[in-house]
């Protein structure tokens, strides 16, 4: 691989991780906003599988 290979390599690579974390930022802001339930919370996880 070339310079150009890698750093287009990395550049894909990089845009993956700004989309992962602009997901979970929508996440946890729909979180506090009320628009979805909190499901971050492991010990909670067993009593919204009971509802």
């Amino acid at each position: 691989m070339n310079l150009k290979e890698i750093a287009y390599s990395q550049l894909e690579e990089a845009k993956d991780r700004v989309n992962f974390l602009e997901n979970k930022v929508k996440h946890y802001e729909d979180i506090v906003s009320e628009k979805i339930a909190d499901d971050t919370n492991p010990k909670k996880w067993s009593e919204s599988e009971e509802e």
